[in-house]
């Protein structure tokens, strides 16, 4: 259980710290992707969009870690 919930933080840290890089091939393949289909969007842009996200889902996992660590904590004190 506890390998599952490290795997799933290390993919969110990881989705989001190449999402927020400008320079990343995410970014550049989205904002390409868009120009080749007639939407004017830079990779700034892509990251200015992402980065309230990245905020949101922050919050929520970290919520999700605590309310995991407690319930942990008390299985643990049994």
């Amino acid at each position: 259980m506890i390998k599952g919930r490290s795997a799933a933080d290390d993919n969110f840290g990881n989705f989001f710290a190449q999402n927020l890089f400008m320079g990343s091939g995410g970014v550049l393949l989205i904002a390409s992707t868009m120009k080749s289909l007639k939407y004017a969007v830079t990779p700034a842009q892509v990251v200015q969009y992402t980065a309230p996200i990245a905020i949101v889902t922050l919050v929520v996992v970290g919520l999700y870690n605590l309310l995991f660590n407690r319930k942990f904590a008390k299985k643990g004190s049994k």
